[in-house]
């Protein structure tokens, strides 16, 4: 699986692992992606879902159209989890049922290095691209299924 993390209007971050089974090997292609509006979009669960979604940044970053995306997609969603960050606003979360929800932390992670990843920041006194990049780091260590290296949006 993975990790991508997120803090409010700093950045998103995340590991470079796919895995088919047993099999956990790192790849190139980004999990998170820009929109033209500024907002990040991170994706974890599906690559085909993944693929579809990074097809939009081309537009603004809108929940409303990225939740018609997923459920015009030809093949049931499972484990599907979406990070979204838009300038102003709060981290909103989205799962493979179409929900949408506004978090309240400034800080949200997905995938299954969530744990040690929301772990991680809570232990920062702030966070920045950096803390992300920790927070990656740990749950690199900690979790079989996510593996280095770290992506950071916007980049270093």
């Amino acid at each position: 699986m993975t990790v991508i993390v997120a803090a409010r209007g700093v950045g998103m971050a995340c590991d470079s692992a796919s895995s088919n089974g047993d099999l956990v090997t790192a790849i190139r292609t980004p999990k998170v992606w820009r929109h033209v509006d500024g907002g990040l979009v991170g994706s974890c669960g599906s690559w085909a879902v993944i693929t579809a979604l990074s097809a939009l940044s081309v537009g603004t970053c809108d929940p409303r159209v990225i939740a018609r995306t997923l459920a015009a997609l030809p093949y049931k969603l499972k484990g599907v989890e979406v990070l979204i960050d838009i300038p102003g606003s709060p981290l909103i979360l989205m799962d493979d049922q179409g929900a949408i929800l506004e978090l309240q932390s400034p800080f949200f992670s997905v995938g299954s290095g969530a744990n040690y990843a929301i772990g991680y920041l809570e232990a920062c006194d702030g966070i920045s691209l950096f803390e992300l990049r920790g927070a990656i780091a740990c749950a690199a260590k900690y979790s079989p299924s996510v593996t280095p290296p770290t992506k950071v949006f916007p980049e270093l």
